[in-house]
């Protein structure tokens, strides 16, 4: 998969944390069964968010209030990107998400979002 930006990752995160999650269908090998086992985890990508992650570690009454808060910053975060895009072409250089209204709240949200995508904080 291509590198995503913030807000792809904001945006994906929610997706996640709101999917039903649905599987391919397939024949597992021997060693699959027991990698499913040991971890958990599914083996093959959802068929509607395209993850592997399923935002199962956060607990149901809070997966609605989580994945709007994730939408909210990456609406936050979106037009700073342009901005700084922007500013950039007349030699300011400004970190996208210092230039959010909100950029503790997005700083915050861009580390659940890559931990509930499975990567990095």
């Amino acid at each position: 998969m291509s590198e995503m930006s913030p807000v792809e990752e904001l945006r994906a995160a929610a997706k996640v944390l709101l999917c039903a999650h649905r599987y391919p269908v397939q024949v597992l090998t021997d060693a699959e069964v027991e990698q499913l086992n040991a971890t958990g985890r599914p083996l093959a990508d959802c068929l509607e968010c395209g993850s592997r992650e399923d935002g199962q570690d956060v607990a149901a009454p809070l997966r609605g209030p989580l994945a709007a808060w994730l939408e909210e910053a990456a609406e936050d975060l979106a037009p700073a990107t342009r901005a700084a895009s922007d500013l950039a072409r007349f030699g300011e250089e400004f970190a996208p998400v210092d230039l959010c209204n909100e950029p503790g709240s997005v700083r915050c949200a861009l580390t659940f979002a890559r931990l509930i995508l499975g990567g990095r904080s």
